[in-house]
């Protein structure tokens, strides 16, 4: 019997997607979304969790991407995980590879999802860009 290597994100970019192409031309669009957990604390104090994705798009994805999202943006993201190996040992250990995404709003300003609590920044990391086999 096979696995599953699924994952579904919903949440807000932390920054302006990075985009480039694979040494062959193939565009590839790069960015990070932070999805929110509330809950109490053991004091009963809400408390928020931010976690944030790297999430790759390629192809005709990711030249949609590159053109229709900005930091704010709110996206709802499905696709599998693949580990990644990062230069200076710190970040994600994994990237979310999109095969959809859902573009919710192209700003995070919108009535329906604001947020009145800051986001804090987006992790900085390395827009590295390798050859990959998926489909478009």
């Amino acid at each position: 019997m096979n696995g599953m290597n699924r994952v579904v994100l919903m949440g807000h970019l932390g920054g302006d997607p990075r985009a480039g192409a694979t040494p062959s031309g193939r565009r590839v669009t790069s960015f990070n979304i932070a999805t929110n957990e509330f809950f109490k604390s053991a004091e009963g104090e809400k408390t928020k969790r931010t976690d944030w994705h790297k999430i790759t798009t390629w192809g005709k994805t990711a030249e949609a991407c590159e053109k229709m999202l900005r930091k704010g943006s709110f996206v709802l993201v499905e696709g599998k995980i693949r580990n990644t190996v990062n230069r200076e040992g710190v970040g994600p250990s994994y990237e979310v590879f999109a095969t959809d995404i859902s573009f919710i709003s192209n700003y995070g300003n919108d009535l329906l999802h604001r947020n009145d609590e800051t986001q804090p920044e987006a992790p900085k990391d390395d827009f590295i860009v390798e050859e990959d086999d998926e489909e478009d």
